[in-house]
């Protein structure tokens, strides 16, 4: 009998041996394909590719975060469009000849397109003021956002094409927020912030990614941004909700099939880890298979490893950059020690077309006998979604709504050597409110024409720290500080009860940038288990003007 440790090391080799084979055959599979492009990341453009996606006789992978357009059969996405919005525009009662009135009302600010090469760029801005009423003292009530930027995108021949942004900012936030943005010094999701003013923060946020698409089964992306996985509002995998990263990903696509590679280069940025103002390297590489059984039946399938030169002899492991998913194995036969390994199984089923059922879970790690016995033991680290979605018309009007539960278990994400948790810039890497919760969260959209409404309703609970207690929310708490080895239950510690609820009405300006003036009310609530700590309220009304193609969280 051949041992288990033979195996190992066989199944390592030949799957060293695929790497090679795998990347030779996706640089000369050429096949002439056209243009292609990945769509803009934010939600308010998700809205438009859920609905086609929806409606389509044909699957879609709307698993996969950024979709690409040839998902949706679109060629040209110099237009961002799935249902050629361009004759909708043109029946508003803002259609202009000038070319001023062209640029502010439809078009972009420079477009370009020949049979060789074809770009657009267009100007990005956020400007928001609001007020805020909260139930304890804070020093001021005015809120503001300022940021400006640029967007780019375009294409060089048919196969190659690229993205690019920058955006400079300086916010004074609601108190809330300036809570989070005090204890982990990034802005939620835009990276490092330095003062600015009396109560401000001035930070900045580049993105970028050159594509390659040698046929019509593969596509390379080099990068630096975000990427997620899942169909819903939350991602229990990978969601956009951290700071971005550097990144090399391979999409293969063929049948029914897209499988994804992911290799990311993470940065642990706390201070007792940092050398002389350098940040703590840390690496990931992440699986992601997306099988279509039928038409309406999805099944995914997700795997991701974390690991460090912190806790490795050898510097850089290249046995994580293994392209086949499912290398458990590997970590067996290298050490546990070398990585956390993190995996996860999802799925989704299509009713009637127009409806989505879905869900996640995740794990982390787990012990099948504290787990028959129900002991509540620490080792049990795994979390749950369980999603609905729909589409669908009411006269004009188009709708989206989605109603989504996530649970996370005590301790899951976290790891005994703090920089190869699952976490990048002092944020989650999944969900963003880390671990130890319960949340529900209730979305919808309308738009009719450029007229648009948005209603969101978050509500769940959160097992806090007390000073010097970990009870396995944060993520940035190694677990072998933890309080208990067994009944351990989601929302142990400072019990924190949020209720969040957020509805807005905009005006679509222009559809080509997305350019959107918007008018919001928020409303968050925080009780806690201890009646010594008074609940926390907070009323925000806000009004501004964005080019809406970033998502920015504050649903936390």
């Amino acid at each position: 009998m051949i041992k288990s440790s033979r195996l190992i090391r066989a199944f390592i080799g030949l799957e060293k041996k695929s790497l090679l084979l795998w990347g030779l055959f996706g640089f000369f599979s050429f096949s002439g394909s056209s243009q292609h492009f990945y769509f803009p990341e934010g939600w308010a453009y998700r809205y438009d590719l859920e609905y086609q996606a929806a409606t389509r006789d044909t699957f879609t992978h709307t698993a996969v975060w950024p979709f690409q357009t040839k998902e949706f059969g679109n060629q040209n996405v110099l237009d961002w469009t799935t249902e050629n919005p361009k004759e909708d525009w043109e029946r508003t009662a803002f259609k202009k000849s000038s070319w001023l009135g062209r640029k502010l009302w439809n078009e972009s600010l420079i477009r370009l397109e020949k049979p060789d090469y074809a770009i657009r760029i267009d100007p990005v801005v956020d400007f928001s003021f609001g007020n805020q009423s909260t139930s304890i003292e804070t020093p001021y009530s005015q809120t503001w956002n300022n940021t400006r930027g640029f967007y780019m995108e375009g294409r060089i021949g048919q196969q190659v094409s690229f993205t690019s942004s920058y955006l400079e900012n300086q916010s004074v936030f609601p108190t809330y927020m300036v809570q989070r943005v005090d204890s982990t010094h990034v802005a939620p999701g835009f990276g490092k912030t330095r003062p600015f003013g009396d109560y401000g923060y001035d930070y900045g946020i580049a993105s970028g990614v050159v594509a390659f698409r040698p046929s019509k089964f593969f596509t390379f992306s080099l990068g630096h941004g975000k990427n997620s996985f899942g169909e819903g509002y939350r991602s229990l995998f990978l969601s956009d909700g951290a700071f971005n990263y550097p990144y090399f990903k391979i999409e293969t696509s063929f049948w029914r099939i897209k499988y994804v590679n992911l290799y990311t280069h993470m940065t642990d940025i706390r201070p007792q880890v940092s050398q002389n103002g350098i940040y703590k390297r840390k690496y990931t590489t992440m699986h992601f298979l997306s099988w279509q059984v039928t038409d309406d039946l999805n099944l995914n399938f997700f795997e991701g490893i974390v690991w460090s030169d912190s806790t490795l002899q050898g510097g850089f492991q290249f046995d994580f950059i293994n392209p086949v998913i499912f290398y458990r194995p590997i970590e067996f036969a290298v050490g546990s020690a070398g990585g956390n390994a993190l995996m996860g199984m999802g799925g989704s089923y299509r009713l009637f077309k127009k409806y989505k059922v879905y869900g996640q879970f995740s794990l982390d790690e787990f012990n099948a006998e504290a787990l028959q016995a129900s002991s509540g033991s620490w080792l049990n680290k795994f979390g749950w979604q369980i999603g609905v979605k729909g589409v669908g018309k009411v006269g004009p009007a188009r709708w989206f709504a989605l109603l989504e539960w996530n649970a996370v278990r005590p301790y899951t994400y976290s790891h005994r050597e703090v920089v190869t948790n699952y976490g990048h810039y002092n944020e989650p890497l999944g969900h963003i409110w880390g671990a130890n919760f319960s949340e529900v969260v209730f979305k919808t959209h309308w738009d009719w024409d450029r007229i648009t409404a948005d209603l969101q309703v978050n509500f769940g609970y959160q097992g806090l720290d007390t000073a010097g207690s970990n009870w396995g929310g944060n993520i940035y708490l190694p677990y072998n500080t933890r309080e208990q080895d067994n009944g351990n239950d989601i929302g142990q510690g400072l019990r924190a009860n949020r209720m969040i609820t957020e509805a807005k009405v905009g005006y679509l300006i222009n559809p080509a940038t997305r350019l959107t003036t918007e008018f919001g009310y928020r409303y968050r609530r925080e009780s806690y288990s201890w009646d010594a700590i008074p609940d926390f309220t907070t009323h925000y009304v806000f009004f501004g003007v964005k080019t809406d193609l970033f998502n920015r969280y504050s649903d936390f």
